[in-house]
């Protein structure tokens, strides 16, 4: 079987970049919203596309030695499509107000799928199945909550997306601590050689 050790760092080390710059910009962005939100949600935004992108190269990579490999990519995709919507969506929601709201939904909604399908798919994950099933049930909440809402103005709108980023964040530095966890429990262990006597 080919080996995916080095995938697997690499999307570790994905996961702990993205998920800290998450925490930090959206810690930022929450203690000064006046000075640091649009700044610090930019930061989100280029993060997420730009390791979105990069996940979406390892997955590729997985595709020989990991059966799973597509919840990799699904992933990427996933965080690819947060950055964009928080580059885009503060812009298009004064014109077409419903239609950004509709996509904010779409994402959620996806996300949920994803983590029920990690849940399921996924080997071994113990503890975290609870912790995915639970964020599969907050956006779900989220999303309809965004449809039912009168009134979303772009402050609003960059001020939440400051509170899920940090809450995102803390995600991805859980999930990568399972990886890591996992993967050093799977590695080989080498007999020492006796010395000779």
């Amino acid at each position: 079987m080919v080996s995916v050790a080095k995938e697997m760092r690499q999307l570790t080390r994905t996961l702990v970049t993205r998920g800290a710059v998450y925490v930090a910009a959206g810690a930022i962005a929450l203690a000064w919203p006046e000075n640091a939100l649009v700044h610090a949600m930019t930061a989100v935004a280029i993060a997420g596309v730009l390791s979105g992108l990069y996940e979406l190269t390892i997955a590729y990579d997985l595709r020989g030695g990991a059966p799973l490999w597509w919840l990799v990519l699904a992933h990427g995709a996933m965080m690819l499509l947060f950055g964009i919507l928080t580059i885009a969506a503060p812009r298009t929601l004064i014109q077409w107000p419903g239609t950004t709201i509709a996509a904010v939904d779409l994402w959620l909604f996806l996300l949920s799928g994803l983590a029920v399908a990690v849940s399921v798919y996924a080997p071994s994950l113990g503890a975290a199945k609870a912790l995915l099933s639970l964020s599969a049930v907050v956006n779900v909440v989220l999303a309809l909550l965004a449809s039912l809402s009168p009134m979303v103005t772009i402050f609003s709108l960059l001020y939440l997306g400051a509170v899920y980023a940090t809450v995102l964040g803390t995600a991805e530095l859980v999930a990568a601590l399972f990886i890591l966890r996992a993967t050093r429990g799977s590695r080989p262990r080498h007999a020492h050689a006796e010395p000779a006597r």
